[in-house]
């Protein structure tokens, strides 16, 4: 798109609604192509436009499509006397993977407010429409991007924004009619870039389950069969009612129905099971249970025949029962923010109900009865065990109100697709360096100050670690390798690990502490193949990663 094109579409994106009356000020700049060596980073021309009826947006166009992971910035100023574009400013920023956007102005830069992003092609706009805020003279502007580590890939240099001319009036032949008002639409209350917290209504769950079959079963002799039906769920259910299924020679005594099960609440109910002369050898008892819309079955299978001799100081192994393909499976997933950095969830399903919200410490769970610490919070971050619900045939996953698929060994729970981890056995070592973690908080483009910290983490196949805030160019010699200059590190930064068992690695520092953390090995997000080299490790609900945005001199 050519210059002239740009700034016309951006012109009509921002003030397409502004009155006639509305002074526009707009100006634009080209940039040095291929400055940087990244293309959807790269700036080939910015755009900036304002009215004094408080709309205002900025806009690049890259030089390849944008990278999901590019932070667009841009500031809209006034000239002082200097020269420089300074304050009254407002500062935009935007997540192209996400299209997050904000704004926040100079008096409070910790305030934010909603910005409009859209990308068409290789062009981002970031703009908002505030009157009492955005009603200003603005006659500069400035242009960046940068990525989710707050990495400055390219930048333009402060330019003009110029008023433009009215457009000439127009004589009609006749007049018109006056048209009818339209209310302006009302300016958007302050927001934050965080998801509002989903409220998960209360409701009954249902589980059933028949034990006590005896070993050895034998024709016409009635067997006596535990039916426990409790409710797992956060609600009173309905009245329960029990039905067995009809099979040929089977014959169940007659269940009536009881009362309504208050939460966490159980109650166990004894089945008279006969196999008539005309029963097969194997026949599958199915109970149904049903609970005003709620419906769970649980099946047994009775085998006729006389059960197997034990031999003296021997035992027969109990048959294990098949496992759902989800359990033991561990998921974790990232979300974006324009004014902090990274947002890590989690979903552990520790068994055939149960899974763990949030990133467990010190281990994955073996059992799930901690309640959540965070109702409130979004589903996989409460920090404590939810109920779940999966068909195996169909693939369908159901966690309080959010459905979504387990399929293929891919998991998606209310359109967002998680990472799947593998759990490395006791005793792995592993052999990468500093693999990174990076946090920031605040707005970080121009005008705007944010902190930004940093973790890297070294492991070698001897068992020594660094988990350090320094790489080892800033130790001294760039050249020295981490585990050479192991001790230039503080004690507290430094030891040797052990992967244990259940999810857990054991981290004994050199100053004396020791301290058990859950850990996982990230797995290739394309083939789901563990690759702690290439795609990294997650120590508690820290994910450390090879730095894939180098820093560009």
């Amino acid at each position: 798109m050519a210059a002239r094109g740009l700034l016309a579409a951006i012109i009509a994106f921002v003030v397409i609604a502004a009155p006639a009356e509305a002074t526009i000020r707009k100006g634009s700049i080209d940039d040095q192509p291929q400055d940087t060596n990244t293309s959807g980073h790269d700036i080939l021309q910015a755009v900036g436009v304002s009215d004094d009826k408080g709309a205002a947006a900025i806009a690049i166009r890259v030089g390849g499509t944008p990278a999901t992971s590019a932070l667009v910035s841009g500031a809209l100023g006034t000239r002082a006397q200097n020269g420089t574009c300074g304050a009254p400013f407002a500062v935009f920023t935007g997540m192209v993977g996400n299209e997050n956007a904000l704004f926040a102005r100079d008096t409070d830069t910790r305030t934010t407010f909603p910005a409009r992003l859209v990308v068409e092609g290789t062009t981002v706009t970031i703009a908002a429409q505030d009157a009492a805020r955005l009603n200003l003279p603005f006659d500069c502007a400035y242009a960046s991007t940068r990525n989710v580590n707050n990495v400055l890939y390219d930048e333009t240099a402060e330019f003009g924004l110029e008023v433009e001319a009215p457009p000439a009036a127009t004589p009609t032949a006749t007049p018109s009619p006056t048209p009818t008002a339209v209310p302006p639409a009302p300016v958007p209350a302050p927001t934050t870039a965080t998801a509002p917290p989903v409220q998960v209504p209360k409701e009954a769950k249902l589980t059933v389950s028949l034990t006590g079959t005896p070993t050895t079963i034998k024709r016409n002799r009635a067997m006596k069969l535990k039916l426990k039906v409790a409710n797992d769920g956060s609600k009173r259910s309905s009245k329960v009612s029990v039905s067995v299924g009809k099979a040929r020679g089977l014959s169940v005594s007659k269940v009536k129905a009881f009362k309504a099960l208050d939460p966490a609440k159980s109650k166990t109910v004894t089945l008279k099971v006969t196999l008539g002369k005309k029963a097969k050898a194997e026949t599958t008892l199915k109970v149904t249970v049903k609970a005003g819309k709620l419906k769970q079955t649980s099946s047994v299978l009775l085998k006729i025949g006389k059960a197997k001799k034990i031999t003296p100081g021997k035992t027969v192994p109990a048959p294990e029962a098949k496992k759902s393909p989800i359990v033991g499976t561990y998921w974790w997933r990232t979300v974006n923010h324009v004014d902090w950095a990274w947002d890590n969830r989690a979903l552990y399903f520790v068994d055939g109900g149960a899974v763990y919200s949030g990133f467990p410490a010190g281990g994955l769970p073996t059992t799930c009865t901690t309640p959540v610490q965070s109702p409130e919070d979004e589903f996989d971050t409460r920090e404590g065990c939810l109920a779940y619900s999966f068909d195996e045939k169909t693939g369908a996953v159901t966690i309080g109100d959010k459905t979504g698929t387990f399929a293929n060994g891919k998991l998606t729970i209310d359109g967002q697709g998680y990472y799947a981890t593998q759990i490395p056995p006791a005793g792995t070592r592993f052999s990468f360096f500093e693999h990174k973690h990076v946090d920031f908080n605040g707005m970080c483009g121009m005008y705007l100050g944010c902190s930004v910290t940093q973790k890297f983490l070294s492991m070698s196949p001897d068992g020594k670690f660094i988990l350090s805030r320094s790489t080892t160019t800033t130790m001294g010699d760039p050249g020295m390798g981490p585990f050479t200059a192991i001790g230039s590190y503080p004690p507290d930064q430094h030891g040797t690990y052990e992967v244990l068992a259940g999810g857990k690695i054991q981290l004994s520092y050199a100053d004396g502490t020791v301290k058990v953390e859950t850990f996982a090995v990230d797995t290739n997000h394309e083939t789901d193949v563990p690759d702690p080299v290439g795609e990294g490790v997650l120590i508690g609900e820290d994910n450390f990663y090879p730095d894939p945005f180098p820093e560009i001199d």
